[in-house]
């Protein structure tokens, strides 16, 4: 009976502290966000505009420009050798920190390279952004 007891008592816990919001934060985080705006970036599949701020949003049309002369010229960007590592999170802000190495591919010719470590913050806006 004791057992019991016990057992209840450590479920009821367990649910009370994830109602209350003692659980893990769902959605993806700032880093995963980073990664999958990178991701989209230089793929062209998808729109990145909604991973990005909205104090942000004024950038996006400059965001896309750029990434069509990259696809217009046929390079490719193969992005899955950085790393992003979040720092400071901090309620509703973050920071990204984006090193590692990228692979570009030209008319068949891959060629990799170091990528610059850069810090990117984040903004949890119903969900966390890129505000760069």
């Amino acid at each position: 009976m004791n057992y019991r007891r016990t057992l209840i008592f450590s479920l009821l816990a367990v649910l009370l502290l994830a109602a209350c919001g003692g659980g893990a934060q769902s959605g993806p985080g700032p880093a995963d966000v980073a990664r999958q705006f990178f991701e989209v970036a230089f793929s062209g599949e998808g729109d990145i505009a909604p991973l990005v701020c909205s104090a942000a949003a004024d950038d996006v049309e400059a965001m896309r420009e750029g990434l069509t002369q990259v696809a217009a010229s046929g390079a490719e960007v193969d992005v899955s050798g950085l790393t992003f590592t979040e720092q400071n999170v901090s309620g509703d802000t973050a920071e990204v920190v984006v090193g590692g190495r990228i692979a570009i591919t030209v008319a068949g010719t891959e060629q990799e390279m170091d990528f610059p470590e850069q810090t990117i913050p984040m903004r949890n806006e119903n969900g966390w952004k890129v505000c760069a």
